[in-house]
């Protein structure tokens, strides 16, 4: 039935018969083909050339077209390979006609994307025959495009519904995250207006915390009770500085200061302040590790964690209860630190805070160091605890992990990578004589009750000084003294800041010696363009051996 039927005449297979375009410059060759096609029941239409051809498919596309090779302007292979090339007609099936019967020229044809090659003269059977194959060997093709065009239909309809059922449903949602947008909002503006109050702050904190350390090294030792007062003024000075360095943290203009730090004693010192946090209801206790553990960490930074953990955990326990802190040595083996949220294997100091509250339930376990997440009431608490907690202990590469339970308490392991043992006695230390001397300093700051600290400080200790209130002052005294030995600067000043006169002095003099000196952190002169490499930098308030050892360092080094 089949062989009857590829060799059968006229009249038959009606149901593969389909539109098809002939393209060919030789009348004679579209004449005969044409009159081949039709009398068969095949739409027919003609082209004479590519050109028209190209033109001819963007009216409408046929199920199949017979491409001559030798045409005028553009020949036949690339017709061929620009209706590969287009999605829209790359699957349309192409016979190439040619009288053309080397081996090349019909490779080249499958090359360029034909699927047969017809030799002139044409054989009328042999053409018919070529014909029901290819387009049914294209039908099915030719199906799949079409219910894939139904599916891409039904796909864009269903999603246009989901869209216009997604905007009913979420109207709640929506007005949840406008909530937490001008939540974000409201603490980025606090966060800016912490870090600047903080930044004028350690300004008034360097004059006092300045003159005070003056005082101190300059009063008699038999003056018991003037001693005692100064020493209480620093210390108090001190707790300012430890408040302005948590609000640059909150604002995020803060970088830690790594050191050597026993965590044990860091704890310990802790306490104190952690049980005033939690109050009297809350028993507290802690258990040390029997191992001397040192971490190169901010202590600063730990203590807000320690802090922050405490917080949360009297907020756990209104009715009173327990909280614990304990230390241990741990070593993480290799393939085992991926499951302790770690980026190397190792030895580690654990920290241990558990309480006895009333624990955290699944759903907020899987959010709980979201910024802004809290589960407290509103107007209780910022969401930001636990946040600051993981992102401070991120960033002394170690990792926060929690275990809880709704009803059974909360435990916060937190990891820090060990260092090799400290073995100065780190409390007895004594601090180096410092050195002074007799070269020229420029200072710039615009704060005056700190520029004449500074320069009761380095009179002191025998320099030459010239102060100046912005930069443009002190680049002017600059260019009119050639004996200065080194500027030390403020970062923010009016009319110049720091950077600009530092640039503006280092194009005069590249080599002359810079030390910035600033409220904001060290990373602002990253963020002014300036590599912390290129100069020293001191972060207000600072002790006075501080400053007169970092400017001996600089104008020593060659």
């Amino acid at each position: 039935m089949q062989g009857k039927s590829m060799e059968s005449g006229k009249g038959e297979h009606t149901q593969l018969k389909g539109n098809i375009l002939v393209v060919d410059d030789n009348p004679d060759n579209l004449s005969v083909l044409e009159q081949i096609l039709t009398a068969d029941g095949y739409k027919v239409r003609t082209a004479s050339n590519g050109e028209i051809a190209l033109k001819a498919l963007k009216a409408r596309q046929p199920d199949l077209i017979f491409l001559d090779i030798i045409m005028p302007g553009m020949d036949g292979f690339e017709v061929c390979r620009r209706l590969k090339g287009d999605p829209s007609t790359t699957g349309i099936p192409v016979l190439f006609i040619s009288a053309l019967s080397e081996t090349k020229d019909k490779l080249m044809a499958f090359e360029s994307g034909g699927v047969d090659y017809v030799t002139k003269p044409f054989a009328e059977q042999e053409v018919l025959a070529r014909v029901r194959t290819h387009l049914g060997l294209a039908a099915p093709q030719r199906e799949l495009l079409r219910a894939n065009r139904e599916l891409n239909r039904e796909i864009k309809a269903r999603k246009a519904a989901e869209d216009k059922y997604r905007v009913i449903s979420d109207q709640c949602v929506e007005k949840k995250l406008e909530e937490q947008l001008l939540q974000a909002q409201k603490m980025e503006s606090i966060g800016l207006l912490a870090g600047g109050v903080a930044h004028d702050f350690n300004n008034i904190l360097t004059a006092i915390s300045g003159y005070g350390q003056i005082l101190r090294d300059n009063i008699a030792a038999d003056n018991v009770l003037l001693r005692e007062c100064i020493a209480q003024l620093l210390k108090a000075s001190e707790r300012a500085a430890e408040l302005t360095r948590g609000l640059l943290a909150f604002s995020r203009k803060q970088v830690i200061n790594p050191q050597p730090v026993h965590i044990d004693l860091l704890i310990f010192n802790t306490g104190k302040l952690i049980q005033r946090i939690i109050g009297e209801d809350i028993e507290f206790c802690t258990e040390f590790s029997d191992k001397k553990l040192f971490v190169q960490a901010d202590a600063g930074q730990i203590e807000l964690v320690l802090m922050n953990l405490a917080a949360n955990a009297r907020d756990a326990m209104p009715r009173g209860g327990r909280l614990s802190i304990s230390t241990n040595q741990v070593m993480i083996h290799k393939g085992y630190e991926v499951l302790h949220g770690l980026a190397a294997p190792g030895e580690y100091a654990l920290i241990t805070v558990s309480d006895s509250g009333s624990g955290i339930d699944k759903e907020s376990m899987g959010r709980l160091f979201e910024p802004f997440y809290t589960t407290k009431e509103v107007g209780k608490g910022t969401g930001l605890g636990l946040s600051i907690v993981y992102g401070i202990i991120k960033q002394h590469n170690g990792s926060v992990m929690v275990c809880s339970e709704a009803g059974l308490g909360t435990t916060f392991n937190i990891y820090l990578p060990l260092i090799d043992r400290y073995n100065a006695d780190v409390e007895s230390e004594k601090p180096p004589t410092i050195a002074g001397g007799t070269e020229t300093i420029l200072v710039a700051d615009d704060e005056l009750i700190v520029g004449e600290y500074l320069r009761s400080l380095l009179e002191n200790a025998g320099y030459r000084v010239m102060v100046a209130v912005d930069g443009e002052e002190a680049l002017a005294m600059f260019e009119e003294h050639d004996d200065i030995s080194l500027v030390l600067s403020d970062l923010v000043m009016p009319k110049m800041n720091g950077v600009e006169l530092f640039t503006a002095i280092r194009k005069r003099k590249p080599a002359m010696k810079v030390i910035f000196v600033s409220g904001y952190s060290a990373d602002s002169i990253k963020k002014m363009g300036i590599s912390e490499d290129h100069v020293d930098f001191i972060a207000k308030p600072f002790e006075n051996s501080l400053v007169l050892l970092k400017i001996r360092e600089a104008l020593d080094y060659e």
